[in-house]
Order: structure tokens, then C-alpha cells, then sequence
């Protein structure tokens, strides 16, 4: 698949053209309260995420806000989302970062089998940052993360950056096992 992402925004309307799992997520041009607070009654969690739809790896993205203080974090935002934090199902969480497979089968990534990092935290941080090809045996030997490769394969998400996070239970609006946080091309 060849897509030009310039930015989260591109990322974001990507993801869900192409239905791809995800946690529960709202985005924002500028603060409503009252957005905020039917999203969270809606999706009733202890913990959320918030990210800048517009710069990757901004350093507005927390994701680890007590439901209590999203609103007293968000008040003076703009351009921002909101989502269902993993930090709620860190201890189901297998593996998180970021990975590339492109169409000659190469793949790079940069992973954590730290249950409490984030996926940017999993690609600041990995446990195993890798050049290799798909065949590599050492990709089996690294928890969750053949079912993220697989997801890639059944999603044809070849040649972009996939941020993600796999899972041991069923989560996200799909209810599968593996949430895509980030799609990247360009930016």
C-alpha cells in the first residue's frame, strides 16, 4: 500500500478508512468539555491518552492521565486526541513500538516487551531494535510480536511506519489483539 502521510491527522482518517483496531479516540481542534466528559462516560476507563494530532513525537503526549485530571490537562489545548490509555491493560500487554516491513520483505523495528512502556516509549526504549529481513527466526522469538506482523500482512500496511501494541486478550473497537496507534510515511 502506498499512502502519503503528512502528518497524524492523514494518519488518523487512514486508520480508520481501513477499520484498523483501535482504542477509543476523539480528536479535538480546540478544548470542549463537554466532548471530553460523554467520551469518558462512554468509554468508562482509569486511564487515557493524550497526543498532538500534529507533531510526531510532541512532547504534549501523556499517556498515563487519571480519568480525575483529563480535564485540568486538556483545558489550554488545541489540535489533540484522546484515547483510551493501554496503560488500563498493561498487564495483558505483550509487546509495543513501532515496525516497518516493506515490499521486499525487509522489516526494521524498534520493540519493548515492557508491559508499562508506550508505544513511543517501546521505539525510545526497545528491547530490540532490529535491520533483518521476514524470514529472521529471531522476529519468533519476540512475545506478541508475530501476531502484529500478521496483522500487517492481513491489513497490507507494507512500507509505512506502524505504531502499535499487541495484547493477550481481545481489546480496541474491534476487539482484537493487536491496537495500531500511528501509521507513518513522510513525516
Amino acid at each position: 500500500m502506498f499512502v502519503c502521510l503528512r502528518n497524524k491527522n492523514d494518519s488518523y482518517d487512514v486508520i480508520n478508512i481501513l477499520k484498523l483496531n483501535v482504542l477509543p479516540v476523539i480528536r479535538f481542534k480546540t478544548f470542549d468539555e463537554q466532548k471530553i466528559c460523554e467520551f469518558v462516560r462512554k468509554y468508562d476507563y482509569p486511564y487515557y491518552a493524550v497526543r498532538d494530532t500534529f507533531k510526531s513525537r510532541s512532547k504534549l503526549f501523556n499517556f498515563k492521565i487519571k480519568k480525575e485530571e483529563l480535564i485540568s490537562y486538556c483545558k489550554n489545548l488545541t489540535n489533540f486526541t484522546i484515547n483510551v490509555s493501554t496503560y488500563g491493560f498493561y498487564t495483558h500487554q505483550l509487546c509495543t513500538g513501532e515496525i516497518r516491513i516493506d515490499k521486499n520483505m525487509d522489516v526494521s523495528l524498534a520493540v519493548s516487551n515492557n508491559p508499562l512502556e508506550s508505544a513511543r516509549g517501546g521505539a525510545q526504549n526497545p528491547d530490540y531494535m532490529l535491520n533483518t529481513t521476514i524470514y529472521d527466526k529471531k522476529l519468533d522469538s519476540i512475545k506478541g510480536l508475530n501476531q502484529v506482523i500478521d496483522y500487517i500482512f492481513k491489513h497490507e500496511l507494507f512500507d509505512l511506519i506502524v505504531e502499535f501494541a499487541s495484547f493477550d486478550i481481545p481489546v480496541g473497537l474491534y476487539n482484537e489483539d493487536v491496537v495500531i496507534f500511528e501509521l507513518r510515511s513522510l513525516y
